[in-house]
């Protein structure tokens, strides 16, 4: 603990978050890509509906 730190508790906790992200390791590559993100800001959002399952009766 710094001096600072004990007039100011926000700093010691500003202190190990920095520490912290120091050690954590986040993986991106054992996750899917999912969907595109939206853009709000524009006001025009497209959404893609997948197509439902065929019948068996209907593909012969």
């Amino acid at each position: 603990m710094s001096f600072l730190e004990v007039f100011d508790p926000g700093l010691r906790h500003w202190r190990e978050h920095k520490e912290l992200q120091k050690v954590l390791v986040h993986r991106t590559d054992q996750a899917g890509s999912g969907p595109p993100p939206l853009d709000l800001d524009s006001g025009v959002i497209i959404v893609h509906r997948p197509q439902p399952p065929r019948e068996a009766d209907e593909q012969s």
